[in-house]
This record gives structure tokens, C-alpha cells and sequence, in this order.
């Protein structure tokens, strides 16, 4: 399976609120991008937050709390807080705040 159709397959089982599932595929699309791109790429920052989203979902909180401050840290260096993806990442973590009261 490569990396983008292993994330297209993540995605339809989130859709299908199959999530543990989703979440075990995008374990695995984060691990091999970062293999094969590096921890600054702007794809790392997608798949984590795809992977921290699904947690989020699972009520897993802490696990995706800390993937989404990764997200915001690391898009934070290598982009800009200017860019529109890091303010998409910022609302993220903010939506788990608030679900995590």
C-alpha cells in the first residue's frame, strides 16, 4: 500500500465510523512519511493531524492533544503562523480543548 492511498483508505474508514481501523492506517501513513520525508515536511503536519483528528473522535484526548501541539509547533517553524493551514491546525487543537473541557 503506498502512503496516499493508505490515507485515502484511513479517510473512508473514519467515514464509515470505523475508526480504530482508520486510526491503526493513519499510525502507518504518518510513520512512513516521516521515514521517507522528515519530521518539517508540510505532508507530516496533514497526516498528524488526520491521525490526531481520528483520535479526537475516539475520545482519546491526550493522544491527540499532544499531536495536534506537535502539528501547531512544527507548522509554526517551517511555514509561518500566517499560513492558513496553521490556523486550521490552531482551530483543531482548539476543538479538542473545548471536548476535553
Amino acid at each position: 500500500m503506498t502512503l496516499s492511498s493508505g490515507s485515502s483508505l484511513a479517510s473512508t474508514l473514519k467515514g464509515q465510523g470505523e475508526y480504530a481501523d482508520a486510526e491503526i492506517i493513519y499510525r502507518r501513513v504518518l510513520a512512513g512519511s516521516e521515514k521517507l520525508l522528515g519530521d518539517e515536511h508540510p505532508k507530516i503536519f496533514v497526516d498528524t493531524d488526520n491521525l490526531a483528528l481520528v483520535l479526537q473522535i475516539q475520545c482519546k484526548y491526550d493522544d491527540a492533544e499532544g499531536l495536534y501541539r506537535r502539528v501547531v509547533v512544527g507548522c509554526e517553524s517551517a511555514i509561518k503562523k500566517e499560513h492558513p493551514d496553521h490556523m486550521t491546525y490552531c482551530s483543531n487543537l482548539a476543538s479538542l480543548l473545548m471536548d476535553k473541557g
